[in-house]
């Protein structure tokens, strides 16, 4: 791509690291205990895995310090991370006006592309030229796991979904529950470990210690991740971040910014004939490949970072009166005086 184009995306995706690496910390409160009275569900996380709040964050700490250059190939998603549990009396309206629906396309985006980071998966490949199957693969997963999953929850739970972010806090307590909380635990601690690997370099070789032994530079980071978690425990609402990350964060990072590149990049006749990657037989010819780019970077401009960025900002003033700074429980009804 060019020592320029490179030194570029270098410097954007360590900030979009930087921001989105805090999907990780910020969902760390669904593991609080709360007890909710709406639409008559009794609200309680698995006490067999964290005792509080407080507790589960802390004890997942050195966890999140440490790194592993191919700790990728553990990035497995499981299945059982969340159940649909039914009863009756749910209805499903669905968006209730247009910032509602393109909060949907924000968090759409982020469940697309937040897990084929670009950079960051293609920095630990042995064989980055083979990221276009990661990246198919990645499709696959998200049309086939993440999206049935967050619909079977919706349908199971209804419009209460519209209103409560954190959707562990409406299935009834059982044992698929706990399952459900242990393996999004995993979930997200694997991909913080991917999340902060650009920021981690960046510190390691300003304190001069990226070649020294690991233990330095397991120190090096650690207060990267406390930075993070004073952030996770001050406000922990992943619901409004997830929207604006999808928007901002994700959709300039997986779509609009590559395929930006990809036409500077193969802009010259020279540079198409010397490509290393010829068109796919669904595309035959340079011109379409270049007419798909631009439908995609037009598509996320306009309807993803635009109208999705305003939709994510209007719904976060929405939602800011039902938490504040080191709540206890995120998103709880008032206790009644």
């Amino acid at each position: 791509m060019g020592p320029q184009n490179h030194l570029f995306l270098h410097y954007f995706y360590t900030f979009y690291g930087i921001n989105h690496l805090c999907r990780g910390v910020f969902k760390q409160p669904l593991l609080c205990k709360s007890t909710s009275e709406q639409e008559g569900v009794d609200v309680h996380c698995g006490r067999g895995i964290v005792s509080s709040c407080l507790s589960s964050r802390l004890w997942s700490l050195p966890l999140r310090c440490l790194h592993w250059r191919h700790y990728h190939h553990h990035h497995i998603y499981l299945l059982a991370r969340r159940c649909a549990l039914l009863w009756t009396g749910v209805k499903h309206t669905g968006a209730n006006d247009m910032v509602e629906f393109f909060s949907g396309v924000g968090n759409i985006l982020g469940a697309y592309g937040g897990h084929g980071i670009t950079i960051e998966i293609l920095e630990t490949m042995k064989r980055p030229s083979a990221y276009k199957y990661v990246n198919l693969a990645v499709f696959f997963y998200a049309l086939l796991v993440t999206i049935p999953s967050s619909v079977a929850v919706y349908w199971s739970a209804g419009d209460i979904l519209l209103k409560q972010s954190n959707a562990f806090a409406v299935l009834p307590g059982s044992g698929w529950q706990t399952l459900a909380i242990a393996t999004i635990i995993a979930h997200q601690a694997m991909g913080f470990i991917l999340f902060t690997h650009p920021i981690f370099l960046l510190c390691e070789k300003a304190a001069g210690v990226h070649t020294r032994r690991f233990f330095l530079r397991v120190l090096c980071r650690i207060p990267v991740v406390a930075i993070m978690f004073f952030f996770a425990l001050a406000v922990p609402f992943f619901g409004p971040i997830n929207s604006l990350l999808g928007s901002f964060g994700v959709g300039l990072g997986m779509y609009l910014i590559p395929a930006v590149v990809f036409l500077v990049t193969y802009r010259t006749k020279s540079a198409r004939e010397n490509s290393p990657v010829k068109p796919p037989w669904f595309l035959p010819t340079w011109s379409l490949v270049f007419v798909v780019n631009v439908v995609v970077i037009l598509w996320t401009l306009v309807v993803g970072v635009g109208l999705g960025g305003w939709a994510g900002i209007s719904n976060l003033i929405r939602q800011v009166h039902s938490f504040g700074f080191f709540d206890k429980c995120f998103q709880c009804p008032p206790k009644p005086k």
